[in-house]
């Protein structure tokens, strides 16, 4: 082929080449055919702008935790076939955990793992090398059923209805007043990188891996984590990146709970963490006082999160909506360095003088310190007072409304140094952003610290009294 390219659409064929040529959008080419035998003739093989390579998909199906995906064709049109297909976190989250993309023909494939809405930065490139990206959502609706476990028994802090609770006096008990004029932060939502913490239900059957935790306290040194656990955050976030694993036993014994804190994947080595912490589901065992877990309280993680299942799982045309029995997880950016019961460590500053308390930073309820320089002892349950009306934003928000009362009848339990007023569940493609923005309505003051005391049967049990 001779040909020549030019903007004006005026040159005359005169450079010869054989094989591919690319052109910029704005550039014009004529052609003529050159072959033996033929004379040569002009041919206007293309007059026009060209069109640059692009990515024709918009969107995925949704999909929904543990299950094979339907599937998801990534399409190009444009610039010089064959086009290839990538991903990266450079401008969006990781491709959803237990899917794969494939290279040659966009295919993406699995089984999602992952909760959540994924925002993945696709990128195509063309015969030319001319590389074009977008992003591309992926729905991913979370499963956090509990495959026949309980997060506790019944009879355990992480169940009691504290509403009827008197409140605790204790000048370590109220949220800091600074704090109070401040609304409530939710730490969940649609998106993966909203801020919510997944976990991950995996059969008892599921293999250890090495567990290599390079920060602070280990429990374990393997765990039956997989590689494509769902991790808090994006891939690239520098946050606390919790991981949460619950083991099912049969017919849901010796259930388990095994959760790290900045977890980081290592393919078929395993995992590195900060710390971790384990937990076996059936009994009302403790961490050892002021040793830590994978939050500051030195808490599990699992049984304080909101999830969808149990907020808005059983919503049928006329029957109730749903139901959490379980307190919900507050975060403050400013905690005392002390704890309550049924916290067993703690990460602040500060001191109380008066009282009961022991060289792990340990008060009690029942017998309070007279004074403390700063307030909000770790594990204190600060519960929504009777007195705060309902706000009428809120009046048709049917997940919006199961939260107010769980936070009514079992509270939100200070846990971990964070955002203040950071209350915090699973991430879920099902979550409705707009039902649940009326909560940002209530403020810290509407919150009343609960004295447990009267419930305690061991402080190293999480049993409490009928």
């Amino acid at each position: 082929v001779q040909y020549c390219v030019d903007t004006a659409n005026t040159c005359t064929p005169s450079t010869t080449y054989s094989g591919p040529i690319s052109f910029a959008s704005t550039e014009y080419i004529r052609a003529r055919t050159i072959a033996s035998g033929y004379a040569a003739s002009a041919v206007a093989i293309w007059q026009g702008t060209f069109s640059t390579v692009h990515l024709t998909t918009t969107n995925c199906p949704a999909g929904t935790q543990y299950q094979a995906y339907a599937g998801c064709l990534l399409t190009a049109a444009g610039g010089l076939p064959p086009y290839t297909y990538s991903w990266s976190t450079t401008n969006g989250d990781a491709l959803t955990e237990g899917l794969t993309l494939n290279a040659q023909t966009g295919a993406i494939t699995g089984t999602a793992y992952g909760q959540g809405n994924y925002w993945i930065y696709f990128t195509v490139t063309d015969g030319t090398n001319t590389t074009v990206s977008q992003i591309v959502g992926i729905p991913i609706s979370a499963n956090n059923t509990l495959g026949g476990c309980s997060l506790f028994p019944a009879d355990s802090i992480w169940h009691l209805n504290v509403a009827n609770l008197p409140v605790d006096t204790s000048p370590a008990g109220p949220i800091p007043a600074v704090y109070q004029p401040i609304s409530l932060h939710l730490v969940f939502g649609p998106n993966v990188d909203d801020g919510g913490i997944p976990f991950l239900r995996v059969p008892s059957i599921q293999p250890n891996v090495p567990i290599n935790t390079t920060e602070y306290q280990s429990y374990f040194t393997s765990a039956p984590v997989p590689p494509y656990a769902p991790v808090e955050g994006t891939s690239n976030s520098t946050g606390d990146r919790h991981v949460s694993i619950l083991q099912t036993g049969a017919n849901g014994s010796h259930c388990q709970l095994w959760e790290m804190y900045h977890s980081v994947a290592n393919g078929s080595s395993g995992w590195t963490d900060g710390s971790n912490a384990y937990w076996d589901l059936n009994s009302y065992d403790m961490l050892p006082q002021d040793n830590g877990s994978t939050d500051a309280a030195g808490l599990p993680i699992a049984p304080l999160l909101y999830t969808y299942d149990e907020v808005a799982g059983n919503c049928v045309a006329g029957a109730e909506c749903g139901v959490v029995k379980h307190p919900g997880r507050l975060t403050l950016n400013h905690t005392l360095n002390y704890h309550v019961w049924p916290a067993t460590a703690q990460s602040g500053l500060g001191y109380c003088t008066g009282g009961y308390q022991d060289g792990n930073h340990l008060l009690s309820q029942s017998d309070p310190p007279t004074f403390c320089s700063s307030v909000t002892a770790m594990g204190e349950i600060q519960r929504l007072k009777s007195s705060t009306a309902t706000p009428a934003a809120c009046a048709n928000h049917p997940q919006a409304l199961v939260l107010i009362t769980a936070m009514r009848n079992y509270g939100l339990m200070v846990t971990d140094n964070g955002t203040t007023g950071g209350v915090v569940a699973t991430a879920d493609a099902r979550w409705n952003s707009d039902d649940l923005s009326c909560l940002t309505s209530f403020k810290l003051s509407d919150f009343e610290p609960v004295n447990v005391s009267s419930k305690m049967i061991d402080i190293n049990s999480s049993q409490v009294r009928p």
